[in-house]
């Protein structure tokens, strides 16, 4: 069965904290991927041959800024120092996936007769992902 997207909960947790806050209202995007690593033999039939080598997650978001979101301040003193965010992507609000990552982007945009929007992303810094 399909899955409605306003249903997904994305929340976040500077490391160390115990108190989970729900990026409310912001779109988000969760990806995994693997490194291909060529092994392919001279004694090979003609095609390649491969290996998944490291593994790697990110999340991005982007929404409409709010400067009383009490998300924003815990992002971007993130990204200003350089700390890990602990974060959960829950694409039916209560299962998904746990991670620990590094800001890497948070960018403001917004053009004349629009409103200004914020775009964050989290690369993962070497802590499994766990499903949850």
């Amino acid at each position: 069965m399909s899955q409605a997207s306003y249903v997904k909960v994305v929340n976040i947790k500077t490391t160390g904290s115990t108190v989970w806050t729900e990026l409310k209202g912001i779109s988000g995007s969760f990806g995994l991927s693997g490194e291909m690593l060529d092994d392919t033999e001279f004694s090979s039939t003609g095609y390649r041959s491969r290996i998944r080598g490291l593994k790697d997650y990110n999340v991005s978001l982007s929404g409409n800024y709010t400067s009383t979101a009490s998300w924003y301040s815990t992002v971007f003193s993130a990204w200003n120092a350089g700390t890990k965010l602990d974060f959960q992507y829950l694409p039916n609000g209560t299962k998904g996936f746990q991670g620990r990552g590094i800001v890497d982007n948070f960018s403001h945009s917004g053009d004349v007769g629009s409103l200004e929007t914020v775009e964050v992303s989290l690369q993962s810094e070497g802590t499994a992902l766990t499903t949850v």
